[in-house]
């Protein structure tokens, strides 16, 4: 726009004669024009028509009636500039905020949904702290999974095998032992757990404290144990039964030491394959008779060599493989 026709719409806004159709005219030089050169093209029309009397107010209030003029069209050109900006900024930062905040969100369920597993082979002992301060000894051929926030809402933890428990105390938080058909419920206490999934039975003895017990099929009848007692259950009928123990025969694992207790020769080799971690194969027909004896920190050779005064068998030892011949 040329300075003759900025200079003649000035001049209508001093004479009162703007119209409708030189507004939008009017405000775009109000928004893009520099102030001070619109201030020196009013200050010569000022001297220009002040003489011909039509003007009887001062120039200063024409002057800040302008400038009002100006800063308001300008304030409006800032506002559709920081609209215009926030769609361009603003909205980014909300959606990076949304994906942050989703992403955020979808990580912490995923820590606490996942889980640790702790699992031995066949031969395999280990012995773990919980971060509750719980020690752990966990025997052969075992898995235990407890949550990434154990301890923090919840102390609980499925057990598949066996393991021995040194429970820290925290009466705020039971902690809870899950297998697949029996639920362990303790504040503070030493007890050993036999739970192996192909096993006949389930075990649990007391060492020290007291533990809740209950079956899974029974919920409303839990079976509580003291020192020295032990919750045994037979997987086909499913009922609970207490017994006085030797804790020594049932952590005898725990020391090395092989141990059997009127058991048959079936249940005696599966307790061999986990303890040394080989496998067990047999033809001819298994005797029947259930036999008792201890075996400390003994080669497997010799364990064998014992039974044989008791059955009559040949075996074959190659690498893990063992083949007995009835």
């Amino acid at each position: 726009m040329t300075k003759i026709d900025i200079r003649q719409l000035l001049q209508k806004q001093l004479d009162g004669q703007l119209d409708k159709t030189d507004f939008p005219t009017f405000q775009s030089i109000l928004q893009k024009e520099n102030e001070s050169e619109l201030e020196q093209h009013l200050e010569q029309l000022w001297e220009e028509f002040h003489a011909d009397g039509k003007h009887h107010v001062s120039f200063d209030s024409i002057h800040s009636r302008l400038y009002r003029m100006i800063h308001k069209e300008k304030r409006i050109m800032l506002y559709h500039n920081l609209s215009r900006y926030a769609a361009i900024i603003i909205l980014p930062l909300f959606l990076i905020f949304g994906v942050y905040y989703f992403t955020r969100t979808y990580m912490i369920k995923e820590f606490t949904s996942h889980e640790y597993s702790i699992e031995t082979a066949s031969g395999e002992r280990s012995r773990i702290v919980l971060p509750d301060g719980t020690k752990v000894s966990i025997s052969n051929n075992t898995r235990l999974i407890y949550p990434a926030l154990f301890g923090k809402r919840s102390r609980k933890i499925k057990l598949t095998g066996e393991a021995f428990f040194e429970v820290s105390p925290n009466k705020e938080l039971p902690f809870i032992i899950q297998s697949n058909e029996v639920q362990i419920k303790v504040l503070g206490t030493a007890f050993n757990v036999y739970a192996y999934p192909n096993e006949a039975f389930f075990e649990v003895t007391l060492q020290t404290g007291s533990i809740e017990v209950t079956n899974n099929r029974y919920p409303h009848t839990p079976m509580i144990l003291q020192p020295h007692e032990k919750a045994k259950m037979n997987y086909e009928d499913g009922i609970l039964v207490k017994e006085r123990t030797d804790l020594r025969i049932e952590t005898a694992w725990m020391r090395g030491d092989l141990f059997f207790r009127s058991e048959s020769l079936h249940d005696i080799f599966k307790k061999i394959e986990r303890f040394y971690g080989v496998s067990i194969i047999y033809t001819g027909k298994m005797p029947a008779e259930t036999f008792t004896g201890g075996y400390r920190e003994t080669d497997i050779v010799h364990v064998l060599n014992n039974l044989q005064e008791h059955y009559t068998f040949t075996y074959e030892k190659n690498g893990n493989k063992l083949h007995i011949k009835f």
